[in-house]
């Protein structure tokens, strides 16, 4: 989003361009409560979630549909829980060091509900750089290849908030936390979003990788703990929210100006 104008959110305009479009979002916990944030925000204008501290919990699901309908669009919103966004069972040959980790299949929706619109992110179960690279880039050949039509979003990975609970209802931070102290190996993340990026840009020029992790560095938020935030003021997800409709707005009006030369729509 470098260089250009951010747009404030329009559930109704968001709703629009999304048009006939269904929507696959698939990751960890994290990102369902970021699904939980969509829908609220396509339901009522509203991108913000509650969470146990604010004692109006709406909750969030590992597996959620959702159909959107009005006068000029009609679409779902779909989320399964795959930590690792793995997409054959061959990959879960550690799965049984790794017993939290949910990995359920998304090709079946991905296929059944027809989805023209699929946003991905590794989330925060960390593994090593080369495995991450390796196993996303599995992934994103295996989509590219079958699913040519369908249009994938990556989503980086911030790290949580340390001390969270110093912080309720606190401004944003002054600076970014500190990488060299935090724990669960978040200190890495920033580094391993950099070798995805350039992953991306260099191998899967047709996927659009959503920078999420520049404008939460300085964030903080209402949150059971240090991860699963809820989307109060200027929270995370709220931010991250806004710049998925801004990056829709962008294509939709690329696709547009397009479609004066070619017979298409527009995503």
């Amino acid at each position: 989003c470098h260089g250009v104008d951010i747009r404030d959110f329009d559930s109704n305009q968001m709703k629009r361009i999304l048009g006939f479009n269904n929507i696959l979002v698939v990751g960890d916990s994290v990102t369902d409560r970021f699904v939980t944030g969509v829908r609220n925000a396509l339901s009522d204008g509203d991108p913000s979630i509650s969470c146990p501290h604010c004692n109006s919990c709406t909750g969030h699901d590992s597996e959620s549909n959702v159909i959107f309908s009005g006068k000029d669009y009609l679409f779902r919103l779909v989320n399964v829980r795959n930590d690792y966004v793995r997409v054959t069972s061959s990959f879960l040959f550690d799965l049984p060091e790794k017993v939290n980790i949910d990995l359920r299949d998304w090709l079946h929706p991905l296929e059944a509900y027809n989805i023209s619109i699929l946003i991905l992110n590794r989330g925060l179960h960390i593994e090593a750089n080369w495995r991450v690279i390796r196993e996303l880039h599995m992934t994103f050949t295996y989509l590219v290849k079958n699913y040519p039509n369908v249009f994938i979003i990556y989503r980086n990975t911030p790290p949580g908030v340390m001390k969270h609970h110093l912080y309720f209802d606190s401004p944003p931070l002054t600076e970014p936390q500190d990488r060299t102290i935090m724990p669960y190996l978040w200190g890495i993340l920033h580094d391993q979003n950099e070798l995805i990026r350039k992953m991306i840009e260099e191998e899967f020029p047709s996927i659009l990788y959503l920078d999420v992790e520049s404008p939460s560095q300085y964030l903080v938020h209402r949150h059971d703990d240090e991860v699963h935030v809820c989307q109060w003021g200027d929270a995370p997800h709220k931010i991250w929210i806004h710049l998925l409709y801004n990056s829709l707005l962008l294509i939709n009006e690329v696709s547009n100006a397009n479609e004066k030369d070619e017979d298409k729509v527009w995503i």
